[in-house]
C-alpha cells in the first residue's frame, strides 16, 4: 500500500477476544463471515494481558481488537483509514451502540491499535502497584503524544447482557469506572463533589435507568446502580476489583444469586429468579442514591426504556479538548502540506465551539509560513487571549511590540444588546454589529466565552443562536440574532449549532400552551413529544405541542377552555393526542410523568444536536459559493462530533 492509498479496516489483521461469554462462539463466526482472516484469543486472564496476546497473534504493527460481546455490521469492513491517522501514536475507536439502553460509546467499540502502544501498556492488572487502572488510559502511554480518536463511522453494535450474571458485570463494572472518572475530574478541578460532572453523571444515569424492555435488562440496571453506589455502600471494597473477573463472579455468586434466586437451580433450566425481591433492591438502590446526593432515579416501565434505548439520542458527544489534542499531535506529525491541511481542519472544528487552546493552535498554524494568513492568525490569538489562554496573551504582546495591527475580538455579551420592539432604548445605528434578543430572552454565561466570526457575518450576514426552553430543556433554533444594526428587522440565514441563551418561562397556563402550540417540536423525534411535564405550567406547553403537531391549533373560545382544564383532564387528554401521534408518525410516544421528564432531560447531551450542526451547514451553503468552505466546516464538526447516521443490524 502506498503513502497515497486509503486504507480500510479489513486491510489490517482483527482479533477477536473472548473470555468466559457463553455467546461468543456466535459473534465468532459473525465475525469470521465478514473478516474472513480474523483470529481468536480465548481465555487470556487481564484486560491488560489480553490485548497483549492479541498483538501477539497477528503479523505486522497493527491489530484490531473486536470483544466477545460485540457484532460490526459489514459496512464497517470498508470504513477508510486515513494515512494520517497511522502515525503509531493513536488508537482508533469506531463507537459501540449497547443493545440494552441504546448508549453510543467505547464500551464495547471495535479498535484499531498501534502495536507498539499495546507494548508499552500498562493499564489494569499490569498498572503500578498502587495505581488504580480502570480502562486503557491511551494517552497516558506517551504522554503529550498518543491519543485515542473516534472514527464517525457508527456501525457496531455491544450485547453484554445475554446471561443474568454477564449484564450484572458489566452494568457494575461501567458505572464504578464512571463515577472514578468523575471523582477525579472533580478533584483536579477543585469541584466539591463528583455529581457535578453533569456529562459523567450523564452517562451514569443511562447505565442506571434505562434497559427494562431487555433481556436480563434489570440485571444490567442492578449493577449499575450497585457501581455507582459502592463507594457509600461498601467503603472497603477495592475498586480495583472490578478488573478481576474472578472477584466479579465470587461477588455473584457468594452475594448476589443467593438474595434472589428462588430454591436451588435445577439442571438444564438455570435459575428461578425472585423478581419482586429485584425489583425491591432496585427502588432501594434508588432511594439510597437519592439521599447520598446522587441523581434522581425513576423507574422506566419497559415501554418508555425501549422507546429511549431504541432512539439515537443518547449519544456521547466527542469534546472540543479531544479535537484540539488530535490537531495538534496531527499537525506535530505532518510532513506533507495534505497533513497540514488534515490537522488544520480538526483544530478548526474545536475552535468553532469556543475552544481557547483549539484558537491559539490555529493562530500559531497560520502564522507558519508554510501557511501564512496573518490576519486570520491573529484574529484567532486575540480571541484566544479574550477566553484566557496565556500563551497567546504572550504572543499577542510579542506581535504589539513588534507594531502588528492587531484585530479586536469582541466577546458576544460585549456586543451592544437590542430587543427589537423595546422602548425608550438607545439603539445602535448602522452597520454596528449587535445582538439582537427577543422579548424575555436571557444570555446565558458561556455568551461571555463566545466571539463571533467576522468571516461568519461578512456582507451583513444575520444569524442566530440556539436557546434553551425552560420546559423541555431543549435546545431551540430561536430568540437571538447576530446583526447588523440596520438589518434588525431581518431573520436569520443560518442559525449556529451554539447555545447563548433562554427563553422566557411562561408566567400562566395560557401562556404555556401557546408556547407549546408555537414549537411542536417537529424536528425533533416523536419520543420527546411530551417532554417538560417538570415544568411549571408544563403540561399546557405539552397540551400546546401535541395538538399542533397533529395539525390542531386551537382558536379564541377552545383556547381559553384549554387553559382553564384541571389536571385530571390535562393528563387524560395528553394520553389521547399521543396515541393519535403515534398513529400519525408511526412513532413511540412515551407519556413522560413529571420525575421522568426531569431524568430524561439529564439524559439528552447538553450540547446541540447533530441534526442542529447539518442545519447550519445546509442553511451555509445556500447563502452562495463565498460560504462553501465554512458550510463544510460546519458538515465536518457534525461528523467528528457526532459520528454518521448509524448503520447496521
Amino acid at each position: 500500500m502506498s503513502a497515497n492509498d486509503t486504507a480500510r479496516l479489513r486491510d489490517f489483521p482483527a482479533v477477536f477476544l473472548s473470555y468466559d461469554e457463553p455467546w461468543a462462539d456466535r459473534n465468532w463466526l459473525d465475525l469470521k463471515a465478514i473478516l474472513p482472516r480474523a483470529v481468536r484469543v480465548h481465555g487470556v486472564k487481564g484486560l491488560d494481558a489480553c490485548h497483549k496476546a492479541a498483538a501477539a497473534a497477528v503479523p505486522g504493527d497493527w491489530v484490531v481488537t473486536v470483544d466477545a460481546d460485540t457484532r460490526i455490521s459489514p459496512a464497517l469492513a470498508d470504513a477508510p483509514v486515513d494515512a494520517s491517522l497511522l502515525t503509531g501514536n493513536f488508537r482508533l475507536d469506531w463507537l459501540a451502540r449497547n443493545v440494552v439502553n441504546g448508549l453510543w460509546s467505547g464500551n464495547g467499540c471495535v479498535k484499531l491499535w498501534p502495536k507498539a502502544l499495546i507494548a508499552e501498556m500498562r493499564t489494569h492488572e499490569a498498572a503500578p502497584d498502587g495505581t488504580l487502572s480502570l480502562d486503557h488510559d491511551v494517552a497516558a502511554i506517551r504522554h503529550g503524544k498518543s491519543a485515542q480518536v473516534t472514527m464517525p463511522e457508527r456501525a457496531v453494535r455491544t450485547d453484554p447482557a445475554a446471561t443474568a450474571f454477564h449484564a450484572f458485570r458489566a452494568g457494575l463494572r461501567e458505572t464504578a469506572f464512571l463515577r472514578s472518572l468523575a471523582e477525579q475530574s472533580a478533584q483536579r478541578q477543585g469541584k466539591a463533589g463528583w455529581q457535578s460532572e453533569s456529562d459523567l453523571l450523564r452517562l451514569i444515569m443511562i447505565w442506571c435507568m434505562v434497559g427494562r424492555q431487555a433481556l436480563n435488562g434489570r440485571w444490567m440496571l442492578y449493577g449499575a446502580r450497585l457501581g455507582m453506589a459502592l463507594a457509600d455502600l461498601w467503603p472497603d471494597w477495592d475498586l480495583r476489583q472490578i478488573n478481576d473477573h474472578d472477584a466479579i463472579s465470587q461477588l455473584w455468586t457468594q452475594r448476589i444469586q443467593p438474595r434472589f434466586q428462588r430454591g436451588r437451580p435445577r439442571s438444564n433450566e438455570g435459575v428461578a429468579w425472585n423478581w419482586a425481591a429485584l425489583e425491591a433492591d432496585l427502588a432501594e438502590l434508588a432511594r439510597r442514591i437519592s439521599d447520598l446526593g446522587g441523581p434522581e432515579l425513576p423507574e422506566l416501565d419497559a415501554a418508555k426504556s425501549g422507546a429511549l434505548a431504541r432512539t439515537d439520542l443518547l449519544a456521547s458527544p466527542v469534546r472540543p479538548a479531544r479535537l484540539d489534542a488530535l490537531g495538534v499531535r496531527l499537525l506535530a506529525a505532518a510532513r506533507t502540506p495534505e497533513a497540514k491541511a488534515v490537522a488544520r481542519a480538526v483544530l478548526e472544528q474545536a475552535a468553532i465551539q469556543g475552544h481557547p487552546a483549539a484558537h491559539f493552535n490555529l493562530g500559531r498554524l497560520l502564522e507558519r509560513p508554510s501557511s501564512p494568513d496573518p490576519a486570520r492568525a491573529a484574529w484567532h490569538l486575540a480571541v484566544a487571549a479574550r477566553l484566557g489562554n496565556a500563551a497567546a496573551q504572550t504572543r499577542l504582546q510579542a506581535l504589539r511590540t513588534e507594531g502588528a495591527d492587531l484585530p479586536t475580538a469582541r466577546l458576544a455579551a460585549e456586543l451592544p444588546l437590542v430587543r427589537p420592539g423595546a422602548k425608550g432604548a438607545t439603539r445602535p445605528t448602522g452597520a454596528t454589529l449587535c445582538l439582537a434578543l427577543d422579548k424575555g430572552v436571557t444570555l446565558l454565561p458561556q455568551a461571555a466565552l463566545h466571539v463571533p466570526d467576522p468571516a461568519l457575518v461578512s456582507a451583513g450576514t444575520v444569524l442566530g443562536y440556539l436557546s434553551i426552553c425552560p420546559v423541555t430543556g431543549l435546545p431551540r433554533p430561536r430568540g437571538i440574532r447576530l446583526t447588523r444594526a440596520d438589518r434588525l428587522a431581518e431573520p436569520a440565514a443560518a442559525v449556529l449549532p451554539l447555545v447563548l441563551g433562554s427563553l422566557p418561562p411562561p408566567q400562566d397556563a395560557a401562556t404555556a400552551l401557546q408556547g407549546g402550540l408555537a414549537d411542536p417540536l417537529a424536528d425533533l423525534p416523536p419520543v420527546l413529544a411530551t417532554l417538560g411535564r417538570d415544568a411549571p405550567f408544563g403540561d399546557h406547553w405539552v397540551l400546546g405541542s401535541l395538538l399542533a403537531r397533529l395539525g390542531h391549533v386551537p382558536r379564541g373560545p377552545e383556547l381559553q377552555q384549554l387553559a382553564t382544564r384541571s389536571p385530571q383532564a390535562l393528563d387524560t387528554q395528553i394520553v389521547s393526542l399521543a396515541r393519535q401521534l403515534e398513529l400519525q408518525a408511526d412513532a413511540e410516544v412515551p407519556v413522560w410523568s413529571a420525575a421522568e421528564s426531569r431524568a430524561v432531560k439529564r439524559k439528552l447531551p447538553l450540547v446541540a444536536s447533530r441534526a442542529a450542526w447539518v442545519a447550519t451547514a445546509n442553511a451555509l451553503s445556500g447563502l452562495g459559493p463565498t460560504r462553501q468552505r465554512q458550510a463544510a466546516l460546519f458538515h465536518a464538526a457534525a461528523r467528528s462530533i457526532w459520528g454518521d447516521d448509524p448503520v447496521g443490524r
